[in-house]
């Protein structure tokens, strides 16, 4: 039906680095007509680099939490395909994509990150007829908006013992739920 590119060419060279994209809906490809939404993230670097964790939000939802590969002084290539089918209603409207993989250059890490997202938009196959998406619900929230944030895993972390408190208004009228939860482990929990 249609592909979607945001960002592209995403070059990641610092830490509090955030690479940004706009998507606008794809044209010629109602969202009456979507069966399947997949979201591609495509990575390549070479040189020397750590592992790094990283998080991809669309319209201040996080839709995927990662860790890059290794790569050796020739490089590497890697992709990351997700099925955001259910997350349907989000693409309905534009947005901003915004991308962070905290990383860092130096004479002895050389490895620049470079970073594309794609969405390709499914329809019906044949021109048979195109039932919508069942599992799409009409709304989907973030428990914290990190479309803004200057610094989003910082703000991510847990303040003090007692943790962290996020409000969010759901309709009144809701008759189910659910919540995608994104861990990741870092340091000594990185192995477990």
């Amino acid at each position: 039906c249609a592909q979607v590119k945001a960002p592209v060419g995403a070059k990641l060279t610092d830490w509090g680095q955030i690479a940004r994209g706009h998507y606008e809906p794809p044209e010629g490809c109602p969202s009456g007509s979507w069966q399947q939404i997949v979201f591609e993230l495509s990575g390549a670097v070479a040189g020397v680099q750590f592992d790094r964790f990283g998080a991809v939000w669309f319209r201040g939802v996080e839709i995927l939490r990662t860790t890059t590969p290794e790569p050796s002084p020739k490089g590497i290539v890697w992709k990351v395909v997700k099925d955001l089918t259910e997350y349907a209603s989000l693409f309905e409207e534009p947005g901003d994509v915004a991308v962070v993989i905290p990383s860092v250059i130096t004479s002895t890490y050389t490895g620049v990150l470079n970073i594309n997202i794609t969405l390709s938009f499914f329809g019906a196959k044949d021109g048979s007829s195109t039932p919508e998406i069942t599992t799409k619900p009409p709304q989907v929230l973030p428990l914290r908006n990190m479309s803004e944030v200057a610094s989003p895993f910082a703000n991510l972390t847990v303040p003090s013992a007692v943790g962290q408190v996020n409000m969010v208004k759901i309709p009144g009228n809701i008759m189910e739920a659910h919540l995608d939860l994104y861990a990741s482990g870092h340091a000594c929990e990185e192995f477990w």
